[in-house]
């Protein structure tokens, strides 16, 4: 059926065919009138059904922080991060964005998040490098939460690693092109509520949304509904515009990627707006809310901002398919045996890689997809994919593994 828009104004109808296509063939869009005199959108082609709006990632989710000029990347940096934190990381020569090594990832979150425990520092080093994912481009936050007991007394304190919506988009435009159909992610109106979820719709206890999501070449369609119930706290940054409606959109669209891409997602983490989240500087303290001033570290002056061009940057990679935390980086798994060396052309012996995978709880579909958006090769087997990989990719490949290797006998 053709889509028919809540707001039918003739700025939201030229904004939806500005912004839209056909779902079917990608033509452009009219506005009609039925006979009911209710205006509606569709395509000229009689039978094609739906609008959709293709991703596209802005300029700062695909560059980040190197997207602005110099004057507006330091007064964002700070305004993140404090003053002394951007003076640390600029000293350093950290990279501002693109694909970080594990070493660069896990620098930027303890400088970040100072007093984060280890295990969130390892977990949300391991989601950069695996994920291609950067602190300083807003993908992901360590949020603090005090634990209290039943007299409200604090006595202790909770991580969460946070997960920015743009982050999930950008996961998954990295290998795949895809659109929202019928102006979505909106508020789930009462007749796509009561056929989608039927006896579960209450909508005097939840405010729903929904997200449909289609991928552009293979025409795969899957619907997300997500809901931010009336008894839930305020959410975070309402005061900066974000309500519980966007919350709920989010929350729907989270789970309309999840279910489009399901093996390429990392599991297991809240989602959050990012243009709404509180600054990742750990400098606002959580019972009294006031800002904490932090001295400079030692060897930071006060001074201009200076960049200071890192070197050896690895170039920006895609995702990898979706693995649980636990096998990101085994704690406890026994070594195995050196990977063989081989004179003139580096070919990886397959049985030694089987064996090294299973030592690093890590499948072969996982590791193909890997290198296939680090080193954009065509996709296909593991056997496939190394085979494409030149001599020195197939060495740069191979040392990880062994580090990777070295690691878990050390941790064992």
């Amino acid at each position: 059926m053709p889509y028919y828009p809540e707001d039918s104004s003739g700025d939201n109808l030229r904004k939806l065919i500005r912004e839209n296509v056909c779902a079917e063939c990608g033509r452009q869009l009219y506005a009609y009138l039925d006979e009911d005199n209710k205006t509606y959108i569709a395509c000229p082609t009689p039978g094609h059904e739906g609008i959709t709006k293709e991703y596209q990632p802005s300029k700062w989710a695909e560059a980040g922080l190197d997207s602005l000029t110099h004057e507006a990347k330091e007064e964002t940096m700070v305004q993140d991060l404090g003053e002394p934190t951007t003076r640390a990381l600029v000293a350093k020569g950290l990279p501002l964005s693109g694909q970080l090594t594990r070493p660069q990832a896990r620098e930027i979150v303890m400088e970040i998040w100072k007093d984060a425990p280890e295990i969130e520092v390892y977990k949300a080093t391991a989601l950069c490098a695996d994920f291609g994912l950067h602190p300083l481009m807003r993908h992901i936050y360590l949020i603090k939460y005090n634990r209290y007991n039943r007299d409200r007394q604090i006595i202790g304190e909770d991580w969460s690693i946070q997960l920015g919506i743009g982050a999930t988009r950008l996961i998954a435009h990295r290998q795949h092109r895809f659109g929202y159909k019928d102006d979505t992610p909106r508020r789930m109106t009462k007749e796509e509520g009561e056929k989608i979820l039927g006896d579960d719709y209450k909508p005097n206890e939840n405010i729903y949304a929904i997200t449909k999501l289609i991928d552009m070449d293979t025409k795969a369609e899957v619907t997300g509904v997500g809901a931010y119930g009336n008894r839930e706290k305020d959410p975070k940054g309402m005061e900066k515009g974000n309500t519980r409606l966007n919350m709920a959109c989010i929350r729907s669209e989270r789970k309309a990627i999840d279910r489009e891409y399901p093996a390429e997602m990392p599991t297991g983490y809240e989602v959050y707006d990012e243009r709404y989240a509180d600054t990742p500087s750990g400098k606002v303290d959580t019972t009294s809310g006031e800002i904490v001033e932090e001295p400079l570290p030692d060897g930071v002056v006060e001074g201009e901002f200076t960049e200071t061009a890192p070197s050896g940057t690895p170039d920006p990679t895609g995702v990898v398919e979706t693995v649980p935390e636990s096998e990101l980086w085994p704690e406890e798994t026994p070594p195995t045996q050196e990977q063989p060396r081989t004179e003139g052309k580096p070919a990886i012996d397959m049985d030694w890689l089987k064996e090294s995978l299973k030592t690093l709880k890590r499948s072969e579909k996982v590791t193909a997809t890997w290198l296939v958006n680090k080193y954009r090769v065509q996709g296909g087997l593991l056997k496939d994919v190394i085979d494409r990989l030149t001599p020195e990719q197939q060495q740069e490949f191979t040392k990880e593994i062994l580090d990777r290797l070295e690691i878990v006998s050390n941790n064992g």
